[in-house]
């Protein structure tokens, strides 16, 4: 699902057959960077950090179901114009999935020593996570006008400043 999403949106959009709304195309952008990286990373750890007999499948699943939903939230933006409570949910979601896998890699190498590859694949984690937890953040600060509808019918809620944003 994914992989449709990003090829046949930069299909189209690479040779100018089709204006992209700002939307669509940012589910492009979110669905290579989320999609390829992130579960890129996932499946390497998966693959490096897991003690034989171990199944992470109840943690990957989610992993794919997360980042998968946090990808469509931008498309269906462009579809539900005045309210886009869709990316608070799905970013949540990549959220815990993110931290879900740090703390399993950090856990999986309690007391053993860690190889150069052990190493990077956590830090990969841990910058994804750190990532994850400045887009929401950032994201939260900026909440007051993203939630409202533009005709007023919805309260808007007030932002979340970043501690170290200047809003107030």
């Amino acid at each position: 699902m994914i992989f449709v999403i990003t090829v046949v949106i930069g299909i189209l959009n690479g040779p100018d057959l089709w204006d992209v709304p700002h939307d669509i195309l940012m589910t492009h952008v979110r669905s290579g960077i989320l999609g390829w990286i992130t579960l890129g990373v996932f499946g390497a750890a998966g693959f490096m950090l897991a003690p034989p007999g171990e199944s992470i499948r109840p943690m990957a699943a989610f992993g794919v179901v997360a980042m998968t939903a946090y990808i469509l939230a931008f498309g269906s933006v462009e579809l539900t114009k005045g309210t886009s409570i869709q990316r608070p949910i799905g970013g949540t979601l990549a959220l815990i999935s993110i931290t879900w896998f740090f703390v399993w890699a950090v856990r999986a190498k309690k007391g053993k020593p860690y190889t150069v590859a052990d190493f990077g694949i956590v830090l990969a984690l841990g910058f994804l996570l750190f990532g994850a937890i400045l887009a929401c953040s950032s994201a939260s600060s900026w909440a007051g006008w993203r939630s409202c509808r533009r005709d007023g019918s919805m309260p808007c809620t007030p932002p979340i400043p970043a501690p170290w944003s200047s809003a107030t």
